[in-house]
């Protein structure tokens, strides 16, 4: 039989891709066409490279249905040899026993002179075209893997007649179980030739055989490329598609390849995304009793995360699960840090595809990692590099639950990127995922402005407040919302004093960093007067209109009489309104008499326009006006201030004759260009009002000898040139 020549005459011709659990089932990356070959009928077989890659099938539940089709059953297997021999107890039968836990591993090593070869005798000639192999599991794992192979066929039960059918290698893990694949041939004896063994003892846990799945092998040429983002021309329509769902119905993988054509209808739709910038704010309802009710109305279940990857790996003691674990005590730490080459970024795969309009975010206790900057990224379909950039923004590292929001779109899997973290070391305690709420939205959108201060043509009558309260009292967060809509009532009705309680934040950047480092003195600060004063345990509300999420002003609340060494608080602020209640500033040994407790409120804003955009505009409510002179105020306005007050003061007083129980905090400052001069309204009203001085002129004065002080102080030329082409206050 074998003395007839028989050429080969047809051509098939093999894809060069498998990706996807289904592309690595049948081995991917074939380099070379080749011809189906029937060793039986020709000696004559043109040769080609095998692809190999990981048997992801394997230990999944679908592998026995899989196997009932294309698995050749080893009943078919008549004998098993090696040249070799076996080592120990672990015999040549172990190699096709079914059990990854056992295995054969030979007796005699590779060598220049040698090389270990099984071969497989079978029942009756069978057409395969894969080999799925394992060197040994246990102990010495991969030890014997055959990281470079030959494949040799023979139509006959006996004799040395054996064709080259396929040669390959593989240089990814020895512990692997992987899929060998090569054109189909049909077999009566099958040698498989160790040409380099791992450590030179050849092993193995198990050899598999299995038939062409001719289905399969149209199912990777369903995408161009490994990268899953672009259709082939050959199933580019939706009829070609229909078609091809179909034909696999009746496969085994069905599931899997109808996932995989679902993704490639949703290229061929081609849904382009636009991006935006993200809107940050706190988590409303985050702590309170309302916060697992608006849960359940709008908060997607973590049930639906089917998987979370993430690129950096996990620190010790962390897991990527503990970001979905609804425990803020626990967190993900990365086990990279972010640099100049990488970007920490977490995926989370969806079971079912949810339209989204929210991220929310809880950093560790102690803020590290906390996302500065940020993007959020969507891809509807199942995996494949397919993602679509939505959102992106910065935010100011806190402990508080934020929230990223963007215009509602549809994931199957979202992607968030840490493109600057806190410390360059993203952690997790949680992230939650939010549908969109449109009562939220409208109740947020009452208002012209962070500062809460006008109210929206839409809403700005109270009929139209009242119709949108009526929706909003079956709302989880209603309670909340109530403050809000009640405050819209009171300034259209004009019920709201704004006079003296706005403010614009000074954008002169950081003062006291460029006095110190700049001028090298030890003046500067960055406090700006607000002519408000505040007592420790007030509860005050401080609104916030602001461009930028990460460059945000703060408060600093003072103790007008009290330590050199305590007398000041800082508080962060966050763009809308800010619930504060005033910290106290306790008595130290420096200055222990008694006090009326509070004093001045101050802003610090430490930036540039250049580096925040629109100043930010403060609004204040919850606080007492105090007499404040600039070189902006009408002298005659500060007179009549500094009396009204002082009227009040001198009520306060008689009313309360022990200083610790006063109302009112006796002060009244000055500021100019150069000082912030904090004294008590009391002899305030004496210089001006009793002896009639012009307050206009102690602000420019201070300003002439603060200069001479400069002067005093050594600083060059240059030095005072910087100061008088810059912002500099002592």
């Amino acid at each position: 039989m074998m003395k007839k020549m028989i050429a080969i005459a047809t051509s098939a011709a093999m894809l060069v891709s498998f990706s996807s659990e289904v592309g690595s089932v049948f081995a991917s990356d074939i380099q070379n066409t080749n011809v189906a070959k029937n060793v039986l009928a020709s000696r004559a077989v043109t040769t080609s490279t095998a692809s190999v890659a990981p048997f992801e099938l394997y230990g999944k539940d679908i592998l026995n249905a899989y196997n009932d089709v294309f698995k050749m059953n080893r009943v078919h297997i008549k004998s098993i040899t090696n040249n070799g021999g076996n080592y120990s107890s672990s015999s040549i039968d172990k190699a096709i026993d079914g059990d990854m836990n056992t295995h054969w591993e030979t007796g005699k090593p590779n060598t220049a002179t040698f090389t270990n070869e099984v071969i497989f005798k079978l029942d009756q000639a069978t057409t395969l075209n894969r080999i799925v192999y394992a060197a040994r599991q246990s102990s010495v794992t991969g030890k014997g893997f055959a990281q470079e192979f030959d494949i040799y066929g023979s139509d006959t039960d006996d004799g040395d007649n054996f064709a080259l059918v396929s040669s390959g290698e593989y240089k990814g893990s020895t512990g692997s179980i992987v899929a060998i694949q090569f054109a189909p041939t049909t077999f009566k004896r099958i040698k498989f030739v160790f040409k380099k063994a791992n450590q030179d003892w050849a092993s193995a846990a198990e050899f598999s055989f299995y038939k062409e799945d001719a289905v399969s092998d149209k199912m990777k040429n369903l995408f161009t490329d490994a990268t899953l983002s672009q259709v082939s021309t050959e199933y580019n329509t939706l009829d070609k598609l229909t078609a091809l769902e179909n034909e696999v119905k009746t496969h085994p993988l069905n599931a899997q390849f109808k996932a995989d054509i679902e993704n490639a209808k949703i290229l061929i739709e081609n849904h382009q995304l636009t991006s935006s910038t993200a809107k940050v704010s706190t988590l409303k309802g985050y702590g309170t009793d309302y916060d697992a009710a608006y849960g359940e109305a709008y908060r997607m279940p973590n049930s639906n995360v089917s998987k979370v990857t993430t690129n950096g790996g996990s620190y010790s003691g962390t897991k990527p699960e503990y970001m979905l674990d609804n425990l803020p005590n626990t967190h993900w730490e990365t086990n990279r840090n972010n640099d100049a080459n990488f970007t920490n970024e977490v995926v989370f795969e969806l079971e079912q595809a949810e339209v989204l309009d929210r991220v929310a975010f809880l950093a560790r206790d102690n803020r590290k990692g906390f996302p500065e900057s940020f993007e959020i990224y969507a891809s509807e379909m199942s995996k494949g590099d397919t993602f679509q950039l939505v959102s992106s923004g910065t935010a100011s590292s806190t402990n508080d639950f934020m929230q990223f929001k963007f215009e509602p779109t549809k994931f199957k899997r979202i992607k968030f990127k840490f493109t600057k973290a806190n410390i360059d070391r993203p952690f997790a305690a949680e992230f939650r995922f939010y549908k969109e709420d449109k009562v939220s939205e409208a109740v947020s959108g009452l208002f012209t402005d962070g500062t809460m201060s006008a109210v929206v043509p839409a809403y700005n009558s109270i009929s139209k407040i009242n119709e949108l309260e009526k929706q909003a009292m079956t709302h989880p967060l209603y309670p909340i919302f109530k403050d809000s809509l009640d405050l819209a009532k009171k300034i259209v009705n004009g019920e709201v004093n704004m006079e003296g309680n706005i403010i614009e934040a000074e954008q002169h950047g950081d003062m006291k960093k460029h006095a110190q480092q700049n001028l090298r003195f030890g003046f500067g600060t960055n406090n700006q007067p607000t002519g408000l004063v505040a007592m420790p345990g007030q509860q005050i509300n401080v609104y916030v209109d602001v461009d930028s999420n990460d460059k945000l002003p703060s408060l600093i609340f003072s103790q007008q009489e009290g330590s050199w060494s305590s007398w000041a608080r800082g508080v962060q602020l966050r763009p809308g309104k800010n619930t504060i209640t005033v910290p106290d500033i306790p008595k130290d040994g420096n200055y222990a008499h008694n006090v009326t407790k509070g004093g001045s409120v101050y802003i610090v804003n430490p930036y540039t326009a250049e580096e925040q955009g629109k100043a930010p505009i403060i609004r204040f409510e919850g606080l007492v006006n105090t007499p404040l002179m600039t070189k902006d105020t009408d002298p005659a306005k500060f007179k009549a201030a500094l009396i009204a007050y002082k009227q009040k003061l001198d009520q306060d007083k008689a009313d309360h004759p022990n200083v610790v129980d006063r109302q009112l905090i006796d002060v009244a400052e000055i500021a100019s260009d150069r000082i912030i001069f904090t004294g008590t309204a009391t002899e305030a009203y004496n210089r001006f009002i009793t002896q009639d001085n012009n307050p206009m002129d102690t602000v420019t004065g201070y300003d002439v000898w603060i200069s001479k002080v400069f002067e005093l102080y050594g600083l060059d030329a240059h030095s005072i040139s910087m100061i008088q082409s810059s912002f500099v206050r002592i």
